[in-house]
């Protein structure tokens, strides 16, 4: 069954559950980070998520070579039945997707794609067992950015494009430019986007309406907000019609809102509402 509301997929990316060789259940696993590729800070960047990515698809591809006499090539590191006993345990009758490895540690990771990493990462001994080493990989390699986290909801919720589903790696200005803008305050409903004007394109998406006094529960990854959360937003009653400065935008209404910072205090900011269209 597909997350109903975003907050509820955020619950499942604090929850996550790794698997040892042995099969024993490791969890909970919180993802909570901000990851980005494109990010150089550490904090945020992918950079260590991709060396570690490296090291376990090599270790996958060199026990491949190993056991079927020749080089991996593909996407799918599939092993046949004859060959089940010498690949590694914990992954035996598992078809491997390496692009699932990598959304992991880029930002981009389902719950599947992140389980799928931390269990190759345990079967090859490139991740140690225990929760709190597996607590820090997570925190040191594996996160969401913003579009990331939406699109992974949209995608699990089956929310079409006009060419297929929406997912991790639609940019926000696509949300802008196929989404319904919402020219009032009261139009805007639970799995509303909200994207921000500039060139540092970021999407947040509506998980609660209470429209009192302006208040909309927010579900986003952030690293100006420290990661994944949900947090209140108010709107201020000021908005503006015009050239939204928003990348695939166009004209529309922009709204000024109250948006909290990690501090606990808020500082005023302008989006625009859409309608995933």
């Amino acid at each position: 069954m597909p997350y109903a509301y975003p907050s509820s997929l955020q619950v499942a990316y604090f929850q996550v559950t790794a698997h040892t060789p042995a099969g024993v259940a490791v969890g909970p696993i919180k993802i909570h980070k901000y990851r980005n590729s494109s990010h150089s800070d550490p904090d945020t960047s992918a950079a260590a998520g991709l060396e570690l990515k490296d090291k376990i698809v090599g270790a996958l591809r060199d026990r491949y070579k190993k056991i079927m006499g020749s080089t991996q090539k593909g996407d799918i590191i599939s092993i046949p039945s004859t060959k089940q006993s010498e690949w590694f345990e914990g992954l035996r009758y598992r078809d491997i997707d390496k692009r699932a490895i990598v959304r992991a540690f880029v930002g981009k990771g389902s719950l599947k794609d992140i389980e799928l990493a931390l269990d190759t990462g345990l079967a090859t001994s490139k991740i140690k067992s225990t929760l709190t080493d597996i607590q820090k990989v997570c925190d040191d390699t594996i996160g969401l950015d913003c579009s990331g986290f939406v699109g992974n909801f949209t995608k699990q919720k089956g929310m079409q494009a006009a060419d297929g589903h929406y997912g991790p790696n639609t940019e926000p200005l696509i949300y802008a430019a196929r989404g319904i803008k919402r020219e009032k305050m009261e139009d805007i409903r639970v799995q509303d986007v909200f994207l921000w004007p500039g060139d540092s394109q970021h999407i947040a998406i509506v998980d609660y309406v209470w429209g009192l006094d302006g208040w909309y529960f927010v579900t986003e990854s952030a690293s100006s907000l420290g990661g994944l959360d949900s947090r209140w937003y108010q709107f201020t009653g000021t908005s503006s019609y015009g050239d939204t400065m928003v990348k695939g935008g166009g004209t529309g209404r922009m709204f000024e809102v109250r948006r909290p910072n990690k501090y606990g205090s808020f500082y005023k900011t302008w989006v625009l509402p859409c309608k995933i269209g």
